[in-house]
């Protein structure tokens, strides 16, 4: 008697599946088709499930103490890194309470400079005020996080900025640091000859003011900008601000993740967020914004009158450093609320044959959250099977998918965004694991 062997082949896998108001958890679904007519009933294979959707999701959940520390003490070198040769060195401004900081530093150089301070020490009290003081300023701020966020959040904020100060501090007085320019040179041209900033009065005070178009009048209208080559230049602002959104975006995600922020205004912005559990980056657009437009106003638009009449004028107050500076802070926002989504709640679905272990593991590592245990019935094989569901915060899903594979690896979690919520539940408030 002859047997007839049944051809498969394989059709498929559907990874990151996401849908309209669902986000799921990259369930790779892999199934067999049996040819021609008909479907082997029974015939499935088991893929783990890969928690895939959840931005740094290594970082989540508890960590060592001396772990957090060391990614903070890393995440300040490399902010300190980029703040020297994206915002320092091309005349953008930072975002929040830095920027007001390098705003006085601006108009200290102006001042200085204006009153013959040799340029040795003039150079010491710039970058002094532009990287040393912002520690100084945020003490108070430190204490305030202390009491109100979390210990260790404002130890792990304060390891950051003090590594973050230091370390631009030093690469200011390593030689021709503030000449390196990665994407091309930004400064003002000076006395008409191109490509050589040296002799323009804004950069000698360290104002570095450039406008979209302005055609000066005067005996010597190119000393503070100009109109054959600087316009060009304010593309290029534009372009390293972009960069520094994706950078400072990434690097801050991570120190926020671990438990710490970059101090000034996003102590205001992270409490705010915490007691209104609205998105973090919003509050941060209102607030470094309305920093940043204090710190040039200071440091460049005053500065600039100070040093040139001509400074006073609207173009030089509506110019490519500010527009591009507020274009960081926005772009910014936006994608720590993609990146770090601290307020976004999700309904957790769990299918499993251990489903009741997992349960005990949750419970056993302190996951707050309410869970329900509900029924229901296989299409295939008409048996009743337990599914446990549960309402979360978004940045919770990695950590919690992990304890669920402690138990069983081939579990299915299923995770879908949640519209709206009403009521009253346990949350994450950041800073409060120690």
């Amino acid at each position: 008697m002859s047997t007839k062997k049944t051809k498969t082949k394989t059709i498929g896998k559907i990874g990151n599946v996401q849908k309209k108001g669902h986000h799921i958890l990259s369930f790779i679904h892999h199934h067999k088709e049996v040819l021609p007519e008909s479907f082997d009933i029974g015939r499935f294979d088991y893929i783990q499930v890969k928690a895939g959707n959840v931005k740094f999701k290594t970082l989540y959940g508890r960590k060592a103490l001396w772990k957090r520390y060391l990614i903070a003490i890393i995440v300040g070198f490399v902010m300190g890194t980029a703040a020297q040769f994206l915002i320092k060195n091309t005349g953008l401004y930072n975002s929040g309470l830095s920027g007001i900081v390098q705003g006085i530093a601006r108009i200290s150089d102006t001042f200085m400079i204006k009153n013959n301070v040799d340029t040795q020490t003039a150079t010491l009290i710039f970058n002094l005020l532009f990287w040393v003081l912002y520690i100084l300023i945020n003490i108070p701020l430190f204490i305030f996080a202390y009491k109100k966020i979390g210990k260790t959040f404002a130890n792990l904020t304060m390891v950051f900025v003090i590594v973050n100060s230091l370390w631009g501090f030093t690469l200011s007085y390593i030689p021709g640091t503030s000449d390196v320019f990665l994407f091309g040179n930004t400064l003002a041209e000076g006395s008409g000859h191109a490509w050589d900033p040296s002799d323009n009065v804004f950069v000698k005070n360290s104002i570095y003011n450039i406008p979209f178009w302005y055609k000066p009048s005067g005996s010597n209208p190119e000393i503070i900008f100009n109109p054959d080559y600087d316009p060009y230049k304010a593309v290029l602002l534009f372009v390293y601000a972009i960069i520094f959104s994706l950078i400072s975006s990434v690097g801050y995600t991570v120190l926020y993740i671990v438990g710490g922020c970059s101090a000034g205004g996003d102590f205001i912005s992270i409490y705010q967020s915490s007691i209104k559990h609205k998105p973090l980056g919003t509050f941060m657009i209102i607030v470094n914004s309305s920093m940043l437009f204090i710190g040039f106003v200071i440091g460049s638009y005053v500065s600039g009158g100070i040093v040139d009449s001509q400074g006073f004028a609207f173009p030089f107050f509506l110019s490519a450093n500010l527009i591009a500076s507020f274009l960081y802070v926005v772009l910014f926002g936006i994608l720590i609320n993609h990146l770090y989504p601290l307020h976004k709640f999700v309904k957790v679905e769990i299918i499993s044959e251990k489903l009741y272990e997992i349960r005990d593991q949750l419970f056993a590592s302190n996951f707050t959250h309410s869970m329900t245990i509900s029924k229901g019935v296989g299409a295939y094989s008409m048996k009743e099977k337990d599914i446990l569901w549960t309402i979360c915060m978004y940045i919770e899903t990695a950590n919690l998918v992990r304890h669920i594979h402690k138990i069983d690896p081939k579990a299915l979690t299923i995770v879908t965004d949640v519209k709206t919520i009403d009521g009253f539940m346990k949350i994450y408030r950041q800073g409060s694991i120690d």
